[in-house]
């Protein structure tokens, strides 16, 4: 898991990981091969992110649209702005695209999309509705007093 730590950047794709559980893609059946998870900050979707990698049958994908978040709110400033957008696609229609219909890697048979919910603003409504259409949906919150 270090190693895995260390080579890990956001907005990349995790790959299969490494361990295999007898839990199929049974649980989506009807809805495709994507599940996405809507979270707000600190609802501990990253740790939940990496559960599901270590599945073994699971490419897990964090935060696919951060870059077109990024692009289409030029007045969002983070420190790391020019190296996410240098390393991520923020073309709406080519990340919906990818996330959608691209193959899955060998030996995945889901594709577990973490998004943080703000990052959707702005998403042209052809994309949304594909998203939408594209798996099952999961939104993770907290309870606020948890967040104080």
């Amino acid at each position: 898991m270090a190693e895995e730590a260390r080579t890990y950047r956001r907005g990349a794709a995790l790959g299969p990981g490494p361990v295999s559980i007898d839990v199929g893609a049974s649980a989506l059946e009807g809805f495709g091969r994507v599940l996405h998870v809507w979270s707000g900050p600190r609802c501990r979707s990253t740790a939940l992110m990496y559960a599901f990698h270590a599945r073994g049958d699971c490419e897990a994908l964090d935060e696919p649209l951060y870059a077109h978040y990024l692009v289409s709110h030029p007045h969002a400033k983070r420190q790391y702005r020019d190296e996410l957008l240098a390393t991520m696609d923020g073309d709406a229609s080519r990340v919906v695209h990818n996330m959608t219909q691209r193959n899955l890697p060998q030996g995945a048979t889901v594709r577990y999309c973490k998004h943080m919910a703000k990052q959707a603003r702005r998403l042209p409504a052809e994309q949304r509705r594909a998203v939408l259409a594209s798996g099952a949906h999961v939104l993770l919150v907290r309870t606020p007093i948890d967040l104080i």
